[in-house]
């Protein structure tokens, strides 16, 4: 075994991390391993260094600088921690950032441009893309050639150009990446998403710690120079990636046991909800079988955080304050936890993680498609698109990074498009229509390429026997999961409005049994028969729109990317300027 002073090469790092993570977490260990990586950073020749890939790390953001400070925070942290690149005049030399801001709100918008500002005297190189500096960009392209990419930018509207949608801002981002960024040596863009930090949770019997416990840069580094990939994806652990509209009856399915168990014993009987929490792929989403994956857990019930000696009452409070973040997109009883393998160990991909994923240069030409019609499922479709162009040069890795949906502070998302907050109720239906017709765009796109689309042209007969085969299926899905949802909602309020139930009994708890209100009305908003998300995906007049729009699109989309491919070209010239 070397000294804890000599520095590892790369396998013994590997053997390192592996024996660390079999073993079990341990904060002493964790040090130990933080400090390896730095020794072997420190040890690298000048040449050594200059082969290490340079990363942009590019942010979309929307009204959100809570998100953002802690974002960015956790980025300078995980560069103090690893050190990857060195230091070169208190600046990291291997790490920049593109903040691309899509804000409404002046104030916002002043409160990310200090933040930016803050963390460039701190040592993070951060390159702000606002409003001003991308309508300057798209001004380079002549109006024509604007409105051939119009279904990948959007229309340009210089006096409402926010909240344009993450698809559209990361489009826009691609231009600047190719004009500004691309022809640095070895560099790399990593796209992540202002709600995630560089680390990792971790379970314990009182719920869970958060560590920079990955040198993201360096696996990262050795991959790309190891494996001739063009894309990389990662994943996320914590809060999960999809719309609280598929996720509501493993909720209430975990819900109602969670109660049964809660009011077993009396509201000063200890807590029993320490046991770790099941964990699996896509365990939280109504419809995982869509995915080919494996079946759900039954119930997860809800690991409890609170640490110090507790009641039943204490944590029936705790679970009330957080039920309503699950309409922001927060799962109060499944999360995913980080589960080790090895980050170099890659499989093959078929979906980008839209908050995680890392590509070279030549991958600009694989814009976000379909992005004007703000559809959600982006990044899965793209993945198909990706899957069928490259095959093994499209891949997954074990690099997740920690997704947190609400503020802490507030209990809410700061910005989140398609969720209306209104008083005491919650309204989904715009995220609940995006979520469907997304889920629609997505499954035609599976059988489309399946066919060899889009490298083989498929005529509009096709394309509409697909796709309105695709969405009769898919609603009838739906509305099957609404009728389970209602079901269990019945079941649910009925418990907790059993006067005969002690948290009718103790005054001090009538805040919690309020928010279980709030809640029950909130689901019942949403979900019911008469909700405004189902209305829209059951009317044969908004149907009959959505899936021409989506028709046209798939028509369109070879077209598109021959337009984009012309802007990418345009954009590497020397100059930078449009012809």
């Amino acid at each position: 075994m070397p000294s804890p002073t000599t520095p590892l090469d790369a396998s013994a790092l590997q053997q390192l991390e592996a024996d660390f993570w079999q073993k079990g977490f341990d904060e002493q260990k964790l040090q130990r391993l933080i400090q390896q990586h730095q020794r072997h950073q420190a040890t690298l020749t000048q040449s050594q260094c200059e082969q290490q890939h340079h990363f942009v790390i590019v942010i979309p953001i929307a009204d959100r600088p809570h998100h953002l400070q802690s974002c960015l925070q956790s980025l300078l942290t995980l560069c103090q921690t690893y050190q990857y690149g060195g230091i070169q005049n208190g600046v990291h030399n291997k790490v920049c950032v593109l903040l691309a801001d899509d804000s409404q709100q002046e104030k916002n918008i002043q409160k990310q441009k200090k933040i930016t500002a803050d963390f460039n005297q701190r040592g993070l190189k951060i390159d702000y893309f606002g409003q001003t500096e991308q309508l300057k960009l798209l001004s380079l392209l002549p109006p024509a050639q604007q409105k051939n990419i119009s279904q990948i930018i959007g229309k340009i509207n210089p006096d409402r150009f926010y909240h344009k949608g993450a698809s559209i801002t990361r489009n826009i981002a691609y231009l600047k990446l190719q004009r500004d960024y691309a022809q640095i040596k070895n560099v790399l863009f990593y796209f992540i998403d202002s709600d995630q930090e560089f680390q990792l949770n971790i379970q314990t019997n009182n719920g869970e710690q958060h560590h920079y416990a990955i040198n993201y840069f360096y696996h990262l580094d050795r991959i790309f120079h190891n494996q001739k990939i063009q894309l990389l994806t990662g994943k996320v652990v914590g809060d999960p990636p999809v719309s609280p509209a598929v996720m509501a009856n493993t909720l209430l399915t975990d819900l109602k046991p969670f109660l049964k168990q809660m009011a077993a014993e009396p509201a000063t009987a200890a807590c029993p909800f320490h046991t770790t929490q099941p964990s699996g792929d896509a365990h939280y989403h109504d419809m995982a079988d869509l995915f080919d994956l494996p079946p759900q857990i039954e119930q997860a019930f809800l690991q409890c955080p609170l640490s110090k000696k507790h009641t039943r009452s204490d944590s029936f409070a705790h679970v009330a304050q957080r039920l309503n973040h699950f309409f922001d997109g927060a799962h109060p009883t499944r999360k995913s936890h980080f589960n080790y393998s090895p980050a170099e160990g890659l499989s093959p991909a078929r979906t980008v993680y839209s908050g995680n994923y890392i590509f070279r240069p030549t991958a600009l030409e694989f814009f976000l498609p379909f992005a004007n019609l703000k559809l959600r499922m982006a990044g899965p479709t793209l993945g198909r698109l990706i899957q069928s162009k490259i095959g093994a040069g499209f891949v997954s890795a074990n690099l997740p990074m920690l997704h947190q949906r609400t503020v802490q502070s507030e209990g809410r998302a700061e910005f989140r498009p398609g969720v209306q907050h209104q008083e005491n109720l919650i309204d989904l239906s715009t995220e609940f229509e995006r979520q469907f017709y997304g889920d629609v765009m997505l499954f035609s796109m599976i059988k489309f390429t399946q066919l060899g689309y889009p490298e083989k042209n498929l005529n509009r007969a096709k394309i509409e026997q697909v796709s309105t085969k695709v969405e009769a299926e898919l609603r009838q899905k739906y509305q099957q999961k609404q009728q389970q949802t209602l079901s269990n909602l019945s079941q649910l309020s009925q418990h907790v409005n059993d006067p005969q139930q002690w948290w009718h009994q103790e005054e001090k708890l009538q805040p919690a049994y309020f928010e279980f209100q709030r809640f029950l009305k909130n689901m019942q908003h949403n979900f019911s028969l008469s909700a405004q998300g189902y209305q829209l995906i059951t009317s044969a007049k908004h149907r009959q729109t959505r899936l021409a729009e989506i028709q046209h699109a798939l028509l369109q989309l070879k077209t598109d990317q021959e337009a984009w491919q012309r802007c990418l070209t345009q954009f590497a010239q020397p100059t930078g300027e449009a012809s």
